[in-house]
């Protein structure tokens, strides 16, 4: 489990969720980010990668069911 305080676990989780492809989860944690973002001179630029990264999910066709 995370700590909902620390957004950057949630950002890491959802990176390592999308490169095994377990999109699902990674759109949770990327919100989960998002819904609580971090303060500092640094954190625009993750915001707007997890904004883009959701953006990106949002516009994937879903994978084929088998």
């Amino acid at each position: 489990e995370l700590d909902d305080s620390l957004g950057g676990a949630h950002y890491g989780v959802a990176f390592l969720l999308l490169k095994r492809g377990d999109v699902q989860q990674a759109t949770e944690h990327l919100r989960a980010f998002l819904a609580r973002p971090p303060k500092g001179p640094d954190a625009e630029r993750w915001v707007r990668h997890a904004e883009a990264a959701l953006k990106d999910i949002k516009s994937s066709p879903a994978p084929e069911s088998l």
